[in-house]
This record gives C-alpha cells, sequence and structure tokens, in this order.
C-alpha cells in the first residue's frame, strides 16, 4: 500500500485535543520546538521538545512500513512534547523489509537510538530518565526487539553497530501500536512471534490495538502480551475503541490521501497511556 500524498490540516488544535487549555508551562503544558537532526550513519530524525529547561523524559519513536517517516509521529509528537517530554523520531528505510535487508534497517534504528541518546541534553533531554520506546505497525516490532533482544537478533546493543557510538541502555518502557506480531495483511510478511528470544525482562511493555484495525487487528497485541507475560515480562494490553490502524498515530488515508485528524480520540489515548507507564517507571524507581 502506497501512501504519497500528504495533507497535513489540523482540524483541531492539539490543546484542545488532549486538555489542555494554553500552552504555557505554568498551565502544566508546554511551549514546543520542532528540528531535525542527523548523524553520517543515520537518516533524519525529527524532534519535538518543550521549550524549557528541563530535564526532561525522551521517547523514540519507530514508524511503520510503505511511505511512512519519522515526520508521521507530528500528532503524538507534539502532544507528548506538550506535556514535558522529548520525542526522537527517525526516518528508516522501511521499505528494505520487503527485500530482507534487514541489515540496514537494524543499523539505521541502533544508530538512530544511540545518536538521540548523544544530542538528548540539547533538548532538555534527559537519559537518567526513564526512556520508552513507541513503535507502530513494523515499528511497533523494532521496538520489542530493539528494546529487549540483548543477546543479538535485528538490534544488538552489545557492539554490533560500533561505528555509531558505544552502546546504551534499552528502554524501561516499551510501547507497541498497531503491531502485525502474528498475521500481516501480504503474505511472507508476518513475524514469527517467539517471547524467548527476548532476554530484558525488566521492562515494562504495554501493546496497544485498535478496535477496528483491519491491517494488524487488536487480538494480535493481545495474544502477544499474553505470550510476553508467560514467560517473565510485564505485559499488558490495552485496546483502544474504534481505533484504526493509523488513527492511532493521529493519521488516516481519505480519498487515498494522508490526512491528520487531530480532533480524534485515539492519539490522546496513546499519549495518556505513553505518561502513565513513564510515570509509573518513574515513581517505581524512587
Amino acid at each position: 500500500m502506497m501512501y504519497r500524498t500528504r495533507t497535513i490540516t489540523l482540524t483541531t488544535s492539539l490543546a484542545l485535543l488532549f486538555g489542555v487549555a494554553s500552552t504555557s508551562a505554568q498551565d502544566g503544558a508546554y511551549e514546543i520546538l520542532t528540528d531535525i537532526v542527523r548523524h553520517e550513519t543515520t537518516e533524519d530524525i525529527h524532534v519535538w521538545a518543550p521549550e524549557g529547561e528541563g530535564p526532561f523524559p525522551i521517547v523514540y519513536a519507530i514508524h511503520g512500513s510503505a511511505d511512512l517517516v519519522g515526520g508521521d509521529w507530528d500528532v503524538i509528537g507534539t502532544a507528548l512534547a506538550q506535556h514535558g517530554v522529548v520525542v526522537f523520531a527517525p526516518d528508516y528505510h522501511a521499505t528494505d523489509r520487503f527485500t530482507g535487508r534487514w541489515d540496514r534497517i537494524s543499523s539505521e534504528m541502533e544508530c538512530s537510538y544511540r545518536f538521540a541518546h548523544e544530542v538528548a541534553a540539547d533538548f532538555g533531554g534527559d537519559v537518567e530518565q526513564p526512556i520508552a520506546f513507541i513503535g507502530h505497525s513494523l515499528g511497533a516490532t523494532l521496538a520489542l526487539t530493539g528494546g529487549l533482544d540483548l543477546a543479538g537478533g535485528y538490534l544488538a546493543p552489545g557492539g554490533t553497530f560500533n561505528e555509531c557510538f558505544a552502546g546504551v541502555p534499552r528502554a524501561d518502557v516499551i510501547i507497541g501500536l498497531a503491531g502485525c506480531h502474528y498475521e500481516a495483511p501480504q503474505e511472507g510478511l508476518a513475524f514469527d512471534f517467539d517471547p524467548q528470544i527476548y532476554d530484558d525482562t525488566d521492562a515494562t511493555i504495554v501493546l496497544v490495538g485498535g478496535e477496528n484495525d483491519e491491517v494488524c487487528p487488536a487480538w494480535q497485541s493481545k495474544d502477544a502480551a499474553e505470550a510476553l507475560t508467560a514467560v517473565g515480562h510485564r505485559a499488558t494490553a490495552v485496546e483502544i475503541p474504534d481505533a484504526t490502524h493509523f488513527s492511532l498515530i493521529g493519521h488516516e488515508v481519505v480519498d487515498g490521501e494522508w490526512v491528520t485528524l487531530a480532533d480524534g480520540p485515539a492519539p490522546a489515548q496513546v499519549v495518556q497511556v505513553t505518561l502513565d507507564s513513564i510515570r509509573d517507571v518513574a515513581d517505581a524507581g524512587d
């Protein structure tokens, strides 16, 4: 499926969408800044950050396949930044999935994360606070693998990609949105989900499905969470009513065009799940 036309129209202000009366820090929300950073080993990395002294927790957001890019986290990234979170969302060659080029996907994912870790302080980010990975669709699988597979796999943190900085800590929170963990809409593209390969059982995992998702149905997130729990992970599943595959990130395909649906409830619930998960981990560490 191809989604090349992007019509980015905010039909409702993000302040209203997320229950924020204004964009002042005193009222519980921040003015935000956006930027794009890049290292020689990465593609563009889109940044949404609060305008404030911080320190703020950071989120590493991984887009899905097709023609999606890091900038498609605009609704989620803006809202999280308004709530005091620095968001890094890299571009990567997601279409390499179709040709089996997992090596390039793996390298781009790991190098982008390490570079975000390196420059987080420039945006007020604090890597000592809980770090969250959030991935959508294909990105949900990459978030799990990049955050939990310490022994190797697609993203090995132990030095596989030494050309882009040293290894850095894994995520404390992993949120997978609309993952095709067992079945994919195209034959041969589903993952053989095996929770046994994920050897980091310390992270908090939340797998989110949309009730009306016809691409990666919500049962896949539920079953994957149960499978992870059965082998010792702290995983839960959340199903968002009426949500479709793309509405979870505040977008939809309408008449063949990629549009922003900023007045939908699904991204607000995703943001709340993310904030609650980061807060719970932070509270548990106090």
